[in-house]
């Protein structure tokens, strides 16, 4: 099977979509059953991935069979900290719930192959420290509670050791990032694990960021700053270099997508693949701290990737309110 890297210089792939979206849906009488109310739990979606990890595979198999070649493992809610603080997990358990995590989604590949050929790829999902706070940080990027802003890379660095020393991971994605200085930091800490890396398997990674509008991330500061930054901080580092894949947006307004896409294109002096996957009808209200849902349509995804494929995106899925139907419309387009 070829790299994700090698896949991605061949043509565009197929991310997956909303997780947590499925699990309220698809199986929302069985979370009742349970009591398990993942929107007022702050491990989120992880909370499944600790009490009903068969649910989790049941979505990663759906997505693979609507045409996602990339899955993302349920781990984006599931900091080291997070998990200890709201899980009581002890050091050993995190490790053994990020590798359950990448069992998971193994498991759906393998079950995805027994009728099918296509190479399919895991990718390990990371939120932003915004995530863990579970105050609606991930989508305003105040992150005032830190005293020291380096304390970022520490808290990302577990989850992304584990990831990296495991060859079922083809791909690490750092999520809905809200604040310009957690980037720097992951960049910082992407550079030095690499350079420790045993494992001889090729793992890319990509940034994602989380938007206030079309030209400024959630912190407010500026597109163009964001990505002179990364442009000057990557072609300086041959580490970065080789193992930053891709560089987009995520959990942004569907009507927001183009601008910024395009912003980043006009910026992207490295031409890194671009990653995109708005959400798709489902939207967060800071003022009522709620979520509203517009409603997106299979045609609307195929007008996108016609203006998001000229501006290089490599990846593309749904985000928030998205599901299966999001995704078969999306590997249609695709495949046009």
């Amino acid at each position: 099977m070829a790299s994700i890297k090698e896949a991605l210089s061949q043509h565009q792939l197929v991310l997956d979509g909303a997780l947590g979206t499925q699990l309220e849906t698809k199986f929302s009488d069985t979370l009742k059953e349970k009591g398990l109310d993942i929107q007022q739990h702050p491990l989120w979606s992880a909370l499944i991935l600790l009490r009903q990890p068969e649910l989790i595979q049941e979505i990663h198999y759906e997505y693979l069979k609507s045409g996602a070649d990339i899955i993302l493992t349920a781990t984006y809610q599931a900091s080291k900290r997070g998990l200890q603080q709201h899980a009581n997990l002890t050091d050993e358990e995190v490790v053994n719930t990020y590798t359950k995590a990448v069992d998971i989604a193994a498991a759906a590949q393998d079950q995805f192959r027994v009728t099918n050929s296509r190479d399919t790829f895991v990718c390990a999902s990371i939120g932003p420290y915004g995530g863990y706070l579970a105050n609606g940080a991930e989508y305003t990027g105040d992150y005032s509670d830190l005293q020291d802003l380096s304390y970022l890379a520490e808290f990302h660095h577990d989850m992304v050791s584990v990831f990296l020393s495991d060859d079922r991971v083809s791909l690490i994605g750092f999520e809905t990032i809200p604040n310009f200085e957690e980037a720097k930091q992951i960049l910082n800490l992407m550079e030095k694990l690499y350079k420790e890396k045993n494992s001889s398997k090729e793992i890319g990674f990509y940034l994602s960021f989380n938007f206030k509008n079309e030209e400024q991330i959630c912190d407010g500061t500026d597109l163009k700053e964001v990505m002179d930054y990364i442009n000057d901080r990557v072609s300086n580092s041959d580490v970065l270099t080789s193992n930053l894949i891709g560089l987009g947006a995520n959990c942004i307004k569907s009507q927001w997508a183009d601008k910024i896409i395009a912003n980043i294109a006009k910026h992207n002096a490295l031409k890194i693949p671009l990653v995109v996957y708005p959400n798709a009808g489902l939207n967060y209200d800071l003022n009522t701290a709620s979520y509203t849902v517009d409603g997106v349509q299979a045609d609307v995804w195929r007008q996108a990737l016609k203006s998001w494929t000229k501006n290089g995106v490599g990846i593309v899925g749904g985000c928030c309110g998205s599901g299966p139907g999001d995704i078969t419309a999306i590997r249609e387009s695709v495949q046009k």
